[in-house]
């Protein structure tokens, strides 16, 4: 509660953020927290703006990497998954049919981000483009936002656990989210998990938000994020099949196609009979998106991935190590740079 009124009070008191905290009331729950502010810029494209934006959804749904500075710029050769429609036509049936959202929507702060061709390609794509499903993912997602009175605010009782880390983005503008098997602990509640992952992936909407400008991101066109799973010294007692199961149908409902890819570090024979178990619950793109890393190759993937100055020394770099859960001190010690900035 004292962490959370903080946070309260610098949102209030800086005026710079655009992640506005209404009113604090511990006594009756959450904190108002609105991730929108009004100078955010709402992106529609058109002409020549929307070839470019197509030509990215297609890329993306097609699940290629290959895009530098990350990817080597070779056309991905192995595509499974190609639109089944006219992405313009698409995105064009659902401005109109959720039109009827964006009346409650217009000026002041708003609960959720922009109703805008990046929210509806992103829910698109994970429904293969079944244009009614999508359209109904939108609409549960609003009203999803105007039951909670926004985004999921901080709160200790998840932080203080150390589940994942945002500590920074990577080469393509994506927030990178770090978690470490060996500290998870499998008695954790799935509603602590959900709070956990609602809370951490709405700091990542509202830092997008934050840094949004009126023209499309040519690096990270949908605003996703990248999963770094490092499951080096992790034991049975750190997995959680209730864990996954939240993860996946929480991101399935509520956070559709904001994860761009998945690395899972330090695989060993053990935890590739894991996925095996694992895979079959998950969508073939996103199993796509995921890649097993063994722990020779955990150096060399990261320094592709972020920055060398930024990264830490146990995944190549010179930074400092992230500290053990037990050992943070602080919002950016618990929760990443990343997180601590944004609140």
């Amino acid at each position: 509660a004292v962490l959370a009124a903080l946070l309260a009070a610098r949102s209030l008191l800086t005026g710079t953020s655009k992640c506005e905290v209404k009113h604090y009331a511990p006594h009756s729950g959450h904190p108002e927290l609105k991730l929108c502010g009004p100078e955010v810029p709402t992106l529609t494209f058109f002409g020549d703006q929307f070839q470019r934006f197509q030509e990215e959804v297609k890329r993306i749904y097609a699940v290629d990497h290959n895009k530098p500075p990350f990817g080597t710029g070779r056309p991905d050769d192995d595509c499974a998954f190609i639109p089944p429609c006219d992405i313009k036509e698409s995105i064009r049936q659902m401005r109109a049919a959720c039109a009827d959202l964006q009346e409650g929507a217009s000026g002041g702060w708003r609960l959720h981000e922009p109703l805008d061709d990046l929210l509806y390609a992103r829910h698109l794509l994970a429904a293969d483009f079944h244009h009614a499903r999508a359209v109904q993912l939108v609409r549960n997602y609003v009203a999803y936002r105007h039951q909670h009175r926004g985004g999921i605010f901080p709160d200790y009782t998840w932080l203080k656990l150390g589940i994942a880390v945002l500590p920074f983005e990577d080469v393509m503008g994506r927030p990178v989210m770090i978690a470490r098997a060996k500290h998870f602990d499998s008695q954790t509640s799935a509603e602590t998990f959900r709070c956990f992952y609602r809370g951490t992936v709405d700091c990542i909407i509202a830092h997008f938000l934050l840094k949004r400008r009126q023209q499309l991101d040519e690096r990270n066109p949908l605003e996703q994020y990248v999963v770094v799973l490092d499951v080096r010294d992790a034991v049975r007692q750190n997995f959680s099949m209730t864990a996954i199961k939240v993860m996946i149908q929480e991101s399935n409902t509520y956070y559709p196609d904001r994860v761009a890819q998945i690395f899972v570090l330090g695989v060993n024979m053990a935890v590739r009979r894991l996925w095996s178990l694992i895979s079959p619950m998950v969508q073939p793109r996103t199993r796509k998106k995921t890649q097993l890393i063994t722990t020779d190759e955990v150096a060399s993937l990261m320094r592709r991935l972020v920055p060398f100055e930024q990264l830490t020394e146990e995944y190549g770099g010179r930074a400092p190590d992230f500290p053990a859960p037990a050992d943070a001190r602080s919002v950016a010690e618990m929760a990443g740079r990343l997180c601590a900035d944004t609140w």
